[in-house]
């Protein structure tokens, strides 16, 4: 059951931060001139967000039975 709730949250932190990227990626796309911080690219976004999945398959991955 924990490990129910695990993924579900670990998803929910994975699909937040894709969207925070995607938006952030938009909005410097639509607004040159507003540079803060460098922009996020598509490959840059690509590698975040397998790099969120990663890390959701790493977390539930079930731990050695001693």
């Amino acid at each position: 059951m924990y490990q129910h709730i695990d993924l579900m949250a670990a998803q929910s932190m994975a699909h937040e931060r894709e969207r925070t990227l995607q938006r952030d990626l938009a909005q410097r796309g639509s607004r040159p001139g507003q540079a803060h911080g460098h922009a996020v690219t598509r490959a840059e976004l690509a590698r975040h967000v397998w790099i969120g999945r990663m890390l959701v398959r790493a977390h539930l991955r079930p731990a050695p039975v001693q």
